[in-house]
């Protein structure tokens, strides 16, 4: 829709709002939710090219049963920022509905 380049920077400007939004978490629980919710969504949707994008994995039954290429090396890293985000989520959750109760 917007070309290789404009997905590019919709891509960076999505992960530089989610950026900013997890540090104003620091001060806003309700933004630290936000921002995780954001981020779980993001590394899911990425962590899924390590299934869908053919090369990247090569299965075989040899006594390393899952060999990747630098592509899946660079993708499975998504599943720690993925677990890192739903734990953050998670905490944020019951301090902003805490937080919003009380106002």
């Amino acid at each position: 829709m917007f070309g290789l380049r404009g997905e590019a920077y919709v891509l960076g400007v999505t992960e530089f709002g989610i950026a900013a939004l997890l540090a104003a978490g620091a001060f806003s629980p309700l933004l630290s939710a936000i921002g995780a919710l954001m981020g779980v969504i993001t590394f899911a949707v990425t962590w899924s090219f390590f299934f869908t994008t053919p090369g990247v994995v090569k299965w075989s039954l040899s006594t390393d049963p899952m060999a990747w290429n630098l592509a899946g090396e660079f993708l499975f890293k998504d599943i720690v920022l993925l677990c890192v985000c739903l734990v953050l989520l998670l905490a944020s959750l019951p301090r902003s509905i805490v937080r919003s109760r009380a106002t």
